[in-house]
């Protein structure tokens, strides 16, 4: 059903908000599918959700299930964040070696 709602969404006119408004009830529900989450899916085709299994619930048994959204979130890579920390780590250690450079050299003379 969430894939239905996204890909109607996607297209953002007074029938789909009609059409999706059948079964969302709560407008600022509404509002934020049509603004913030299908604008994040206009390239891809389908496929938003993905189901993670967790289990049986305790009581009844019943299958329980994570449902979230697969959007495209830019987190930095690995590689990325270890060379920007050696950068920072560079940039510190540089003023240091420059304020003893100074020290050094007012002895020296």
């Amino acid at each position: 059903m969430a894939e239905k709602m996204i890909t109607r969404a996607k297209v953002d006119s007074v029938h789909a908000r009609r059409m999706v408004g059948r079964d969302i009830k709560d407008e600022a529900v509404l509002a934020k599918l049509f603004t913030q989450i299908a604008p994040l899916f206009t390239e891809r085709k389908g496929g938003y959700t993905r189901i993670l299994k967790t289990g049986n619930r305790m009581g009844d048994a019943a299958e329980m299930v994570i449902l979230e959204l697969v959007a495209k979130t830019e987190k930095p890579k690995k590689k990325d964040a270890a060379k920007a920390k050696k950068e920072t780590k560079g940039a510190e250690e540089a003023p240091k070696s420059a304020e003893s450079a100074p020290k050094g050299e007012s002895d020296a003379q």
